[in-house]
């Protein structure tokens, strides 16, 4: 049996639509145009692109009246009157 190519697994989620990054020589991750088909190179380091994180706490319902009413900053715009 063939030895699977060392990113068969990145190459296939690529082919599926994944967002895949190189490590640079600087060591930064280096993300591909949707247009550039990366080379997979077996001394180059690939991987997924990650998701962003988002910084702060976030809610998906509006506050309640007691939460924030009297603080525009806090309630922006969610009071309910």
């Amino acid at each position: 049996m063939k030895t699977p190519h060392k990113h068969a697994e990145l190459i296939k989620a690529w082919a599926d639509g994944a967002k895949i990054e190189m490590r640079a020589v600087s060591g930064k991750w280096v993300g591909y145009e949707d247009r550039e088909c990366p080379t997979w190179h077996e001394l180059y380091e690939y991987r997924i692109k990650p998701e962003p994180k988002l910084e702060g706490e976030w809610r998906d319902v509006p506050l309640e009246k007691e939460e924030c009413c009297g603080n525009p900053f806090k309630c922006m715009g969610n009071c309910h009157g």
